[in-house]
């Protein structure tokens, strides 16, 4: 069985004065196995996950091979600057930090 089938990892998507902070859960995933691409303010996660367990006694022999595979695709919810965005993975959790785009002020034209 897939690690990540029948079952989605949980995403929050918080969206904070300055930035927006994605939190995504990936147990078992290895750091080097995820690839992140944002474009026009979507997001794209993908992880994969390879696991070789071998267990050897006197007249008993088990492997177990464990592979999956996952992609999720996601809109933000404010305009972002992709190119300023952020990730940490530590002890299964996937943060992404993602600054916003600043807002313009409006401005009066005078008609003349």
């Amino acid at each position: 069985m897939s690690p990540f089938e029948g079952k989605t990892p949980h995403i929050d998507v918080i969206n904070r004065e300055e930035d927006i902070l994605v939190k995504a859960e990936l147990p078992g995933v290895d750091k080097k196995d995820i690839h992140i691409t944002i474009a026009n303010n979507v997001v794209t996660l993908e992880a994969s996950m390879s696991k070789e367990e071998k267990e050897e006694k006197a007249e008993y022999h088990r492997q177990e091979i464990c592979r999956g595979s996952y992609r999720r695709t996601f809109e933000l919810p404010a305009a972002v600057k992709e190119n300023d965005a952020k990730a940490t993975f530590k002890n299964g959790i996937l943060e992404l930090t993602i600054p916003k785009v600043e807002k313009t002020k409006r401005t009066s034209i005078k008609v003349e």
